[in-house]
C-alpha cells in the first residue's frame, strides 16, 4: 500500500520505520531535505516536501502538532478519497485544550469533507512506536475513531502491520473521548517512565 507521512518528527519517523518493511512509504518534512535525508536513512520509497508525501498515497499520516495542521492541510493538495489519519493532540502553548462538543479529528473532517479521517495512535508515546509495540508478549491496543468503517478496517490492518492490537472505537465523535484520555493518561503512568509503558485491552 502506498503511505504518506506528514511530518518527519518522532511520530513522524516512527511511522514511517514501522510501515517501511512492508508499504511503499513517503515522508514528507516542512523542509523537503529533511524529508529526504529521513527517507533515505529509514529505507522508505522517497522523501520531500509535505505535499511529495501526500501527492500518490492512498493513507496518509498526520503528525503535525495541532497548531500547524490549517496550513499543513493547505499544502496537501487534493485529498479527496484518500484516508487520513489523524494523530493528533489538541495541545496549545504546552496544554490539552480540548473541544467543546467536537474533537480534532472533526475538525479536520470539516476541512477535508471528501477525504475519510480516521483517529488513532494519539494515546501511543512516540518512544513506544519508535522501539517496539509490544510488552511482555502483549501488543499495545491503539483505538481508531471512523465513520468510514472501510477506512478504518484499512487502518486496522496497517496497525496489525505495525505489530499493535486495532481496537475499533466507533464513530469519529469518539474522537472526543480519545483526546480526552490524554487528561489521564499522566495520571496512568504516574509511576512510570516516560514512554515506558502503553495501554492494552483485555479481552475475554
Amino acid at each position: 500500500m502506498k503511505i504518506g507521512v506528514v511530518g518527519a518528527g518522532k511520530m513522524g519517523g516512527g511511522f514511517a520505520r514501522a510501515l517501511a518493511p512492508k508499504h511503499e512509504v513517503a515522508i514528507g518534512s516542512r523542509e523537503p531535505e529533511r524529508g529526504s535525508m529521513l527517507a533515505k536513512e529509514i529505507g522508505a520509497a522517497k522523501g520531500g516536501s509535505y505535499a511529495d508525501a501526500a501527492a500518490d498515497a492512498e493513507v496518509v499520516f498526520l503528525t503535525v502538532p495541532w497548531p500547524a495542521v490549517d496550513q499543513t492541510l493547505a499544502e496537501l493538495g487534493d485529498l479527496a478519497g484518500k484516508v487520513l489519519v489523524d494523530v493528533t493532540n489538541p495541545f496549545v502553548g504546552g496544554k490539552l485544550q480540548l473541544h467543546e462538543n467536537s474533537s480534532n479529528a472533526e475538525v479536520i473532517q470539516r476541512q477535508v469533507p471528501k477525504t475519510r479521517v480516521v483517529k488513532g495512535w494519539n494515546t501511543i508515546f512516540a518512544p513506544v512506536l519508535n522501539s517496539s509495540p509490544v510488552f511482555d508478549g502483549q501488543a499495545a491496543s491503539v483505538f481508531l475513531a471512523s465513520d468510514d468503517e472501510k477506512a478504518k478496517e484499512i487502518v486496522a490492518g496497517l496497525a496489525r502491520d505495525m505489530g499493535f492490537d486495532p481496537v475499533d472505537a466507533g464513530p469519529l465523535t469518539g474522537a472526543r473521548d480519545l483526546e480526552g484520555l490524554m487528561e489521564h493518561i499522566g495520571t496512568l503512568g504516574h509511576g512510570f517512565e516516560y514512554g515506558s509503558w502503553a495501554l492494552r485491552v483485555l479481552r475475554r
